[in-house]
Formats: structure tokens, C-alpha cells, sequence
């Protein structure tokens, strides 16, 4: 969509994750499950991808969205 300007390189994205201790998660077979079992609110498949993270790995859900609280009545914001 090109909404997304990094001014860093994939490899400093990484150290700098690595650096302030963020966990970048995988994504695996049963969050696709849980993401093919979400009912389709929100067509942007990047922030489905994060819902269902959030909802298979009981995480806290920080975001603006509006949309996804449709998703996780919990949203932090």
C-alpha cells in the first residue's frame, strides 16, 4: 500500500528490537486458525494478522482502531 516509510534498514529494525528487548513474534499454524476463524470486520489482513495474534496469545491489544475493537473488547487506548 506504500503507507510505510522506514528510515531504517530491515537489519538495523532487527538490532534495534534486539537492543530494547521487543519480541517479534512468528506466526504460526494456530494463529491461522484463529485468523481464519475471526469474521471479516477489518480488510486490512496485516492488522488481522495482529488480532489474532493478540487473541490466541492472551496479549494486551494497544490501538486506536476502532475496528478492531470489534475483534477484542479489551483494547487498550
Amino acid at each position: 500500500m506504500g503507507k510505510l516509510q522506514l528510515e531504517y534498514s530491515f537489519d538495523e529494525l532487527i538490532e534495534s528490537c534486539n537492543e530494547t528487548n521487543i519480541t517479534v513474534l512468528p506466526i504460526d499454524v494456530e494463529i491461522l486458525k484463529t485468523l481464519k476463524a475471526l469474521p471479516f470486520l477489518h480488510r486490512d489482513p496485516f492488522d488481522r494478522i495482529i488480532i489474532a495474534t493478540s487473541i490466541k496469545l492472551g496479549l494486551d491489544f494497544i490501538s486506536s482502531d476502532e475496528i478492531a475493537k470489534k475483534y477484542i473488547p479489551e483494547v487498550i487506548w
